[in-house]
Formats: structure tokens, C-alpha cells, sequence
């Protein structure tokens, strides 16, 4: 059966952090990070989440207290590749990879 991910409206830091559970991969786009998406998703374990959060900040990124609180709720900071994305484009395509990643498509 097809299965479409949920994309959600604009939220707060504290909004996203309350929604994050043990059952949830939480994933910032951070094109600084040493590690990549397609590394943390192949982690043993990924698959088995029942949700996963990409957070997609704006164009700059997101600000370092954000990173931190995201950080301290366990998110973990992944780029894409080398090259730095628009935030419009980067989401789509971190959507794609990851659901790919994980057998959700």
C-alpha cells in the first residue's frame, strides 16, 4: 500500500521537541555536520523507528541555541552531501532519501 510522509505546518523548537519520543528518528539538515543522511539512516536500528522527524530550517540554517535544544532531545545533525541546498529543495530531498533509506517506499 502507498505511504505518503506527512509534511507539517511551520512549528516552534519546543513544538518539534515535545513530539520527539524513544520510537523517534529525529534528523536536522545541518550542511556543517560531519555526519551524512545516507550514513545515519543505515545505523543499525533505523529501519525499526515508527516515526521519523526531519526538521528543514530555514535558508542559514537554524540558530545554535535550536541546535542545541534539538540536540539535547537526542536529534541528530546529518548533511545531505557536499553541496548546500536551498531549503525548499533540500527537504524534498531528504524526504526521498530517507523514506527510501528505510523501506518506507
Amino acid at each position: 500500500r502507498a505511504w505518503l510522509p506527512v509534511i507539517e505546518p511551520v512549528t516552534t523548537t519546543q513544538q518539534v521537541v515535545d513530539r520527539l519520543s524513544d520510537q523517534t528518528l529525529g534528523i536536522i539538515l545541518d550542511a556543517d555536520a560531519e555526519t551524512t543522511l545516507g550514513a545515519m539512516v543505515a545505523v543499525p536500528g533505523a529501519r525499526d523507528v515508527l516515526e521519523v522527524v526531519l526538521i528543514v530550517g530555514p535558508e542559514g540554517g537554524v540558530s545554535l541555541e535550536e541546535h542545541t535544544t534539538f540536540a539535547k532531545a537526542g536529534v541528530q545533525s546529518v548533511r545531505l552531501g557536499p553541496d548546500v541546498m536551498r531549503s525548499t529543495t533540500a527537504g524534498a530531498v531528504a524526504v526521498a532519501s530517507v523514506c527510501a533509506s528505510l523501506g518506507r517506499w
